[in-house]
């Protein structure tokens, strides 16, 4: 079995990989034979081999689909990155026969990338250096995938349990905190002291399900002896919670640093609650070496965030003055 499958990888080419993949994610051999201009015939042929070749099966065959087998989930993943590797490493041949710093693909929360990307692509761009950085935003659970199959080069965002645990590389930039939020001029905005009583009687924007932020928010109202009150929507997209909650009477969670932002626009509020279960560490994850382009992207992400910090501790010692 052993020789078999070093025989394989001695015959393997790109596309053979490009076919997997279009298998695994279509479920369809019918589709994948279209897609790839093969007869169907000639692909069930081609992947029997295949199979016979490692010595395991790659996919289970009922009449209407195919699906991944434990050792096609494997097989899978390691085509993806391999294919993902090759297409970051045309990106960069390309963009070294143009004279171009390169592209880099990011991926980065909705709560991160107000924050820390303005800053730093106006840094990464100050001297003049043609680097194209595309930005795909997203939650944890969409990302990581993604930036496993090499598909992003970055993700920007909170540290979570399960990000830290996929032998990815990652680096803190700072630590936030996770506060409640509502309208400018929301009744407990005057309010010196709130407790999860007080905000239990107003709608809410919640997190959505099994996030970490809505599991913290759940554990906060289920210790306070309180359960989770009346959900106007689920979302984790800011924007559209500053907006909804704008007009509405409701309140959400989201980072101090973000709606920090928005209440110095006169938009919205910051309660004094806060979430203390959800993991403060903000920060990057990646896979593999950077290219010259990304560790210039990383270099002025880390200025960035020592300047986040910095502001954040001369505005607590102005509101110390002030009171």
């Amino acid at each position: 079995m052993v020789r078999s499958t070093q025989d394989w990888i001695h015959r393997l080419k790109l596309r053979h990989l490009e076919i997997l993949v279009s298998i695994g994610r279509t479920g369809s051999m019918s589709r994948t034979a279209d897609l790839m201009a093969l007869s169907q015939p000639a692909l069930s042929k081609w992947l029997k081999g295949l199979e016979t070749s490692l010595g395991v099966s790659l996919f289970e065959r009922t009449t209407r689909r195919v699906v991944l087998t434990e050792y096609g989930r494997i097989v899978l993943r390691h085509a993806e990155r391999v294919l993902g590797d090759m297409e970051r490493t045309r990106s960069e041949i390309d963009a070294a026969q143009l004279g171009t710093a390169g592209r880099i693909v990011v991926g980065a929360l909705p709560a991160a990338a107000p924050i820390l990307l303005p800053g730093a692509l106006a840094r990464l761009h100050r001297p003049r250096i043609e680097a194209q950085v595309q930005v795909h935003e997203g939650t944890l659970d969409r990302l990581l995938p993604l930036l496993q199959r090499r598909e992003l080069d970055l993700v920007i965002g909170r540290l979570e349990g399960d990000a830290l645990n996929l032998g990815l590389q990652s680096e803190v930039l700072y630590k936030e905190p996770v506060c409640v939020a509502g309208r400018a001029g929301h009744p407990l905005a005057a309010k010196r002291r709130v407790t999860w009583k007080d905000v239990a009687s107003y709608p809410w924007i919640v997190p959505p399900w099994n996030t970490p932020m809505r599991i913290s928010l759940d554990l906060a109202f289920s210790r306070a002896g309180l359960p989770l009150p009346q959900a106007m929507m689920e979302s984790a997209a800011l924007l559209t919670n500053r907006a909804v909650a704008q007009r509405a009477n409701c309140l959400f969670v989201a980072s101090e640093d973000a709606i920090a932002s928005f209440e110095r626009e006169g938009l919205l509020c910051r309660l004094p609650l806060w979430l203390d279960d959800v993991p403060q560490d903000v920060g990057m994850l990646w896979g593999d070496a950077p290219s010259p382009a990304m560790g210039r992207l990383m270099d002025v992400l880390r200025l960035e965030a020592r300047e986040i910090v910095a502001a954040r501790g001369i505005a607590v010692e102005a509101r110390s003055v002030a009171r």
